[in-house]
């Protein structure tokens, strides 16, 4: 059976023409996705963005209620070792020292990027001049927190409520605690930007020196 060339060439032209459409709606599909995944990452970032201010607006009048805050110095903290000691002796020899404060009641997530951020800045700061104060109902968790992260800094654990505004958050954060037993520089530390948190510890590290 013979074919006619016209029917060859409506042949040809059809598969030629099934080609193109096959292509065109490859890239438009193509086209499709990437713009979906556009749209997907400036949502996600856009809800990081909402979460991050929504946390400040909420901490900062906590911060501002922090700032100036006197502790009692003789409110009972404890070494790694089991000793009880007094909130006075954080400051060690120093006049005045940089605290992270931080519960197991935080965001486990928030404590890890802090510490890490922490071990990354701790050739910036003497020994003795940043001290860590957890609360913890098991104080071995002090040990696996040095032994994990491979920190020197000193730790103590606290059973009581320090008694600083921010408390009240639930939010891990940072202050200078001086001679007078008054919390400077306060502030939160949220793990939505951790370059702010840097920048932030790196001012108060300065204010030390």
């Amino acid at each position: 059976m013979k074919i006619s060339k016209d029917l060859i060439k409506k042949i040809d032209w059809f598969l030629i023409s099934l080609s193109v459409a096959i292509i065109a709606l490859s890239t438009f599909y193509f086209l499709f996705q990437v713009s979906q995944k556009q749209q997907e990452s400036e949502h996600t970032e856009s809800s990081v963005s909402d979460i991050l201010v929504q946390n400040m607006s909420f901490l900062k009048p906590f911060e501002l209620q922090s700032e100036g805050y006197e502790l009692s110095p003789k409110l009972k903290i404890m070494e790694e070792t089991g000793k009880e000691v007094v909130f006075l002796d954080l400051l060690g020899e120093y006049e005045s020292v940089l605290i992270y404060r931080f519960s197991e009641t935080h965001c486990d997530l928030c404590i890890e990027q802090h510490l890490s951020i922490l071990k990354t800045l701790e050739g910036k700061i003497s020994q003795g001049r940043l001290v860590l104060l957890c609360s913890y109902t098991n104080e071995k968790k002090m040990k696996i927190i040095r032994q994990t992260h491979n920190l020197n800094f000193k730790i103590y654990n606290i059973k009581d409520d320090v008694g600083i505004p921010l408390e009240q958050t639930s939010n891990p954060y940072f202050f200078i605690l001086d001679r007078d037993m008054k919390c400077w520089s306060v502030f939160s530390a949220v793990k939505e930007n951790p370059d702010l948190t840097i920048s932030c510890i790196q001012a108060v590290i300065e204010k030390l020196i």
